[in-house]
């Protein structure tokens, strides 16, 4: 059985957009790390577009990426949208990513 802490993915995927270079301090997160769909779905579009060179991630952006994967796409919409990418952002603090971090990983397990 999978665990799944909303909580925790919100954390983790809003500090990821507000400071992608945390991508280059904690490099082994991937998209198994995350048991929900749309949670998952966000994080690898904001991985591609880190690695893609942008540094500056805006929620069009990571909607737009998301808008190219017509199965990946409809998960996300039928979790919100652009308005769970919101909640991301507005309960995330990047200053507490490790906690988060660790918590993700324990999940993961």
């Amino acid at each position: 059985m999978e665990l799944v802490d909303i909580n925790t993915y919100r954390q983790i995927l809003g500090s990821l957009i507000k400071d992608p270079s945390l991508f280059l301090l904690y490099s082994d997160i991937n998209g198994n790390d995350f048991g929900h769909i749309a949670s998952r779905v966000v994080f690898l579009s904001i991985q591609n577009l880190f690695n893609a060179g942008v540094m500056n991630l805006s929620l069009e952006q990571i909607d737009m990426d998301i808008a190219r994967y017509d199965t990946a796409n409809a998960r996300y919409k039928n979790e919100g949208g652009i308005d769970f990418l919101k909640d991301c952002i507005q309960f995330s603090e990047p200053d507490n990513f490790k906690y988060y971090y660790d918590r993700l990983k324990k999940l993961a397990l």
